[in-house]
């Protein structure tokens, strides 16, 4: 190095790293290996991949304009076209062709742009099959708030009739009567929180029930056959009995479930002959008495109606409501007549009587009976068809609805049971319909309208009991002998399936 050079300057790290060598690389493998990376890099270097290629050359040709030599080029040239210049009349069109992608990876056409718009389609179909599947249950309430509200006009149009013509200037309820135009702006001025909470309180169902039970009880007037009567004895007796059912929204309010008159279901004395075998610790005859005996009995005429039903296996669901005792009592009553094996009657001796413990009935009544129904005939009805996760469906049918005889007593045969006869007011004949019924709440796999058969009563008449609800005929108490024991075995039952 000469005096004139500058030990300082970047020229002496730049002759190092010219003349680096591999003597840091000991042992002879690693130079070997440390050489063929080193060839192999430089021979990559020259010679690229065809895909690589392929890329390159790709997005060079679409990168560089058509040329003026191309025949496509050179006619559209004649035809007008300026390069650089937009298609289109306007020249307003695209300046740039169409940018081509080319697709990488192994998805399917458009799967891309679909995972795109996975998840914004996906929302909107749940909520148009929440749509579907609520559409009919809003429909029906749309419905039946309509009928309610056209209802409610009519009887706030009849009330405001009826009690101008009593020269009532101020109804009890503001809503009994019909507002005018004038009362409507008034009311929209001057509403206060309170008048908001009061309407917002009774819905338009509510308001009816309470304004026809108003004009029933006042003016003895009924909204649904249109009919003033002349006081609550008319309204009673020659109200349609037809108006008794369930309509569509309608309750069943005016028959009103309660206990039936006394004269209905009575207690009342009765005599029977009962007879009683007694025998010894070997099982043998020893002495057989018998005697009348008073008893009470229950007897009277009992409430009953069948209505169609595609739930029940008979296609009808039947209650029938009997005359029977509301409890039992106990008490002791001598058997006078008695005799031997021999047939022989005993007299003188302590075997010429029996004392026997018997429960008869103590008190009569027969609850869950409608008010105001003559004897078993069909009626018109609105049935509400109903199924497990199926929308009720209000369609016309009969059903029958009546009075039946009915009575109990202390069986003088078998004597640890109650003789009991219920009529009930039932179908004679049956006719047969086809319903639709739609099921949002189908399981997978199920359609979501259901098709039912329904059956309808064809006439009605007073029969036994059949097939009707099991709580209505079973007796509370087992009566007969208490010596005997209680007898609690299902076979001492009456019950409806072995009827």
């Amino acid at each position: 190095m000469s005096d004139d050079e500058d030990y300082m300057s970047d020229k002496f790290l730049q002759d190092t790293e010219r003349n680096v060598s591999s003597s840091l690389i000991y042992r002879h493998s690693d130079k070997r290996e440390f050489a063929l990376m080193k060839k192999k890099a430089e021979i990559q270097s020259k010679n690229k991949s065809i895909h690589i290629v392929e890329t390159e050359k790709r997005e060079e040709g679409l990168s560089s304009a058509i040329t003026s030599a191309n025949k496509g080029f050179e006619m559209l040239m004649k035809m007008g076209y300026k390069p650089g210049q937009g298609i289109g009349k306007t020249q307003s069109g695209m300046t740039e062709p169409i940018s081509v992608e080319v697709k990488a990876d192994r998805q399917g056409l458009g799967k891309t742009l679909k995972k795109d718009t996975y998840k914004p389609r996906n929302t909107n179909a749940k909520l148009n099959n929440m749509d579907t599947r609520d559409f009919r249950n809003r429909l029906a309430q749309e419905k039946a708030e309509q009928l309610q509200k056209i209802d409610l006009y009519k009887s706030q149009k009849v009330c405001q009739e009826l009690d101008t013509k009593e020269n009532v200037e101020k109804p009890e309820e503001s809503w009994f009567w019909i507002e005018n135009k004038e009362e409507k702006e008034e009311k929209e001025d001057d509403d206060t929180d309170d008048d908001i909470e009061d309407d917002q309180i009774l819905s338009n169902l509510e308001k009816l029930d309470i304004l026809t039970k108003y004009l029933r009880k006042k003016y003895f007037y009924c909204i649904w056959c249109g009919t003033k009567f002349n006081d609550e004895d008319d309204l009673r007796d020659n109200f349609p009995k037809s108006l008794l059912v369930l309509v569509v929204y309608v309750t069943i309010g005016d028959a009103e479930i309660t206990e039936i008159d006394d004269e209905s279901c009575e207690t009342l004395q009765s005599e029977i002959r009962i007879t009683k075998d007694e025998y010894d610790e070997l099982a043998r005859l020893r002495r057989t008495c018998s005697g009348d005996v008073s008893v009470t009995k229950c007897e009277g005429f009992c409430n009953s109606q069948v209505q169609p039903s595609v739930v029940t296996t008979t296609g009808f669901s039947k209650e029938c409501y009997c005359c029977r005792e509301s409890y039992l009592k106990e008490r002791f009553v001598i058997l006078n007549h008695c005799y031997d094996t021999d047939g022989i009657k005993l007299i003188g001796t302590d075997d010429e009587a029996m004392e026997i413990k018997i429960q008869e009935p103590a008190e009569c009544k027969s609850t869950e009976a409608i008010v105001g129904v003559d004897e078993c005939q069909a009626t018109r009805v609105i049935h509400f068809l109903q199924y497990p996760g199926c929308v009720p469906k209000p369609i016309p049918s009969y059903a029958c609805r009546g009075r039946c005889s009915s009575y109990l007593q202390v069986s003088a045969s078998k004597m640890w049971q109650m003789e009991r006869s219920c009529m009930c007011c039932q179908e004679s004949g049956e006719r047969e319909a086809s319903v639709s019924l739609f099921c949002p709440r189908a399981k997978p796999g199920e359609k979501k309208f259901r098709k039912m058969v329904t059956k309808a009563p064809l006439d009605c008449m007073c029969r036994p009991c059949t097939s009707v609800e099991e709580y209505a005929i079973i007796p509370q108490e087992i009566a007969g002998f208490a010596d005997e024991g209680p007898f609690t075995t299902s076979a001492h039952f009456r019950r409806a399936s072995g009827l």
